[in-house]
């Protein structure tokens, strides 16, 4: 279920809606940065929110069932999956840092929000969603481990570490086309 919620392609829908082609325009990435620089900044948040909430469902969804947490951790990386592998756009996704934002506020409501905050404050000022991700990771462990779970303290670095590698391996399939 984590991964379907995960695979809805908000941001090419939102496009689609527009008459624009995500997977053509911009950066080609089919997420709310590219939403908000190509076709309008108010959609754009539209879908940051419409992901992360993607990433809360799924954890939301997992915890109602009454799944033990460290699987509730799970069906958020499956949403997380799904958002960079969608099955309704032939596997091709975005980055997935809302969603994942979404899955660290479902596993840890306070500190996901704060750190959600940190995240938004230090996009302002990098301009560069990367750092400003690793900003709000940051900010969430400073908050979180004298009041957080350790089973969401561990999800939400599972999910920054997924991120984070991903990024990193794209970076290399980048330089290796370029270079080629």
């Amino acid at each position: 279920m984590g991964y379907l919620l995960g695979s809805i392609p908000v941001a090419y829908l939102v496009a689609r809606s527009r008459g624009i082609g995500i997977l053509e325009a911009g950066t080609r990435n089919p997420g709310a940065a590219n939403v908000f620089r190509t076709v309008s900044r108010p959609l754009g948040v539209f879908v940051l929110v419409a992901d992360v909430l993607k990433g809360i469902a799924a954890v939301a969804a997992a915890d109602v069932l009454g799944t033990p947490a460290p699987i509730v951790a799970v069906a958020g990386a499956a949403c997380l999956v799904g958002h960079w592998y969608p099955l309704f756009l032939k596997f091709r996704g975005g980055t997935g840092m809302a969603s994942a934002g979404g899955v660290v506020i479902g596993l840890s409501p306070m500190a996901g929000i704060i750190a959600g905050a940190v995240t938004l404050a230090a996009l302002a000022l990098m301009r560069n969603t990367g750092r400003a991700g690793g900003a709000g990771y940051l900010g969430f462990l400073i908050v979180s481990f004298p009041t957080t779970a350790w089973a969401a303290i561990a999800g939400a670095t599972l999910m920054a570490s997924m991120v984070g590698l991903r990024a990193a391996y794209l970076q290399m399939l980048e330089r290796r086309r370029g270079a080629g």
